[in-house]
């Protein structure tokens, strides 16, 4: 798994079965499995479900390296994050949204100026 690292850091920062006294995950009563000396690929179904879509980035290649259909997840058509639409038309993400709102609004009001 060539994301191991990011899974740690996010499951360390946001996994509510996470205890840092020896890695230890409430859930399965033993040591969190992404914390094994293990080249496997290892799944975590509340991590997968619960924590892993707070970071869409990670959550494409996590969902890519275990081949797990990514429906819904979209690139922004600006600056090609990948995210998750909350419309079927939204085709960019949060902050690029604001940006090409602000331009198009600059655009329309330059174009009302020169009309007059």
């Amino acid at each position: 798994m060539k994301n191991i690292n990011k899974i740690k850091k996010l499951v360390k920062s946001d996994c509510s079965c996470y205890f840092s006294e020896d890695n230890y995950c409430c859930k399965k009563d033993n040591k969190c499995m992404y914390f094994w000396d293990s080249d496997g690929m290892l799944t975590c179904q509340y991590f997968e479900t619960s924590v892993l879509p707070l970071d869409t980035g990670l959550e494409l290649e996590y969902n890519q390296d275990h081949n797990i259909n990514t429906d819904g997840i979209i690139k922004c058509a600006k600056c090609k994050k990948p995210f998750r639409p909350t419309s079927g038309k939204q085709k960019y993400c949060t902050k690029c949204a604001k940006e090409v709102s602000n331009e198009r609004s600059r655009k329309s009001m330059m174009n009302k100026r020169v009309k007059c």
